[in-house]
């Protein structure tokens, strides 16, 4: 007779007896920033600071710091000294951080996934299009006419809709360029109103002035520029600067809710809406050389139009931007695509290939 086999212990004992013998997991390490935009940003989140604040510091437009750390740009040298200037970086770190920068391809943003990796890939996935993509810009043609004839009309012109509709793009790939291209040649200041709005348009000016100035004398001259603007108004410096450049100047205020969001001065929210609404009223109708186009979000109208001077100069001359309809969605996926893709993979227009959203696109273009 053969012996009898052992009770076998209940499911939970198993499980525990499972757990003791089984090897301690390894600690999984911190995983490595995917590029050096990534590294900037842990560096300026190590230091408590908000990207406007490190752009102020550094005498940049918030833009850049933005796209720098999301992997939309490269850094440039000049950048990278300006950051460990304003963090006060010690010297190891400051060595570290140029080593990296040495070793980092020029122009490269995030491996694999950005446009500076796959500058044929025709989508640009989440990131918001510049102007140097407008030969990419598609969907948005109508939208794109009524924001010229609103800014041609009108010194103030603003883009209302819902995060992430694409109301930044509209302006940078699609007004801006053809600003640009009108016989006047418009120059554009770019800047986000954040905590500090006079400071964040002061910046912008100064970029635009002094593009290769030190960063000390950035810092000087917008902090001067700001004080100038809080107490004298916008118009006289944007007049100043058209003259200076020979050339018509476009203003152009992103995510302007900012302005209610980051800003902790009531006092300082009412002033530089009034000196946008000075502005406006000064400089009138389509023979404007300065002009104003602002992108909010819709939830932050009903702020924006709460101010009457303000909501007055902005009636008539703002563009909703809603969801795209069926035709703009194709139009925005194919016509970039179409003749990069005819020329890799034979398809054209009459084919029956269903499309999926661009940020699909993007790693199935990369594994094509």
């Amino acid at each position: 007779m053969l012996p009898r086999s052992p009770p076998r212990p209940p499911p939970r004992v198993l499980e525990l007896i499972h757990l003791t013998l089984r090897p301690a997991p390894r600690p999984v390490p911190e995983p490595l920033p995917r590029h050096l935009g990534s590294h900037l940003r842990r560096l300026r989140l190590d230091h408590r600071l908000s990207q406007l604040e490190l752009a102020t510091r550094m005498g940049f437009p918030g833009q850049t710091v933005t796209e720098v750390e999301r992997g939309e740009q490269a850094p440039t040298e000049r950048y990278l000294e300006r950051l460990a200037h304003a963090l006060d970086l010690p010297q190891e770190q400051i060595y570290a951080l140029w080593e990296r920068y040495r070793r980092t391809p020029a122009g490269a943003g995030v491996p694999g996934d950005t446009r500076a990796d796959q500058r044929d890939c025709p989508c640009r996935g989440l990131h918001a299009f510049q102007e140097q993509d407008a030969a990419l810009y598609h969907g948005r043609a109508a939208a794109v006419s009524k924001l010229t004839r609103a800014i041609g009309r009108s010194a103030l012109a603003g883009v209302v809709g819902a995060s992430g509709s694409g109301k930044s793009s509209l302006v940078q790939a699609g007004l801006i360029p053809v600003m640009r291209g009108q016989e006047e040649g418009w120059a554009v200041v770019a800047f986000r109103p954040g905590s500090s709005p006079y400071e964040a348009l002061a910046g912008g000016v100064v970029e635009l002035i002094h593009p290769d100035a030190s960063m000390d004398l950035s810092v000087r001259e917008a902090a001067a520029l700001s004080r100038r603007m809080h107490s004298e108004g916008i118009g006289q410096t944007l007049d100043q600067l058209s003259q200076r450049l020979a050339k018509p100047v476009v203003l152009f205020a992103d995510q302007f809710e900012e302005l209610f969001t980051h800003c902790p001065s009531e006092e300082t929210i009412r002033a530089f809406l009034d000196h946008l609404a000075d502005l406006a009223v000064r400089h009138p109708g389509a023979t404007s050389r300065i002009k104003v186009v602002l992108t909010l979000r819709g939830d932050f109208y009903g702020r924006a139009v709460a101010h009457r001077r303000f909501s007055d100069v902005l009636q008539d001359n703002v563009v909703n931007l809603p969801p795209m309809n069926r035709a703009e969605l194709r139009s925005a996926i194919v016509e970039p695509a179409r003749a990069r893709w005819t020329s890799t993979t034979g398809w054209s227009s009459g084919s029956s290939t269903t499309w999926a959203p661009t940020r699909a696109i993007c790693p199935c273009w990369s594994s094509r």
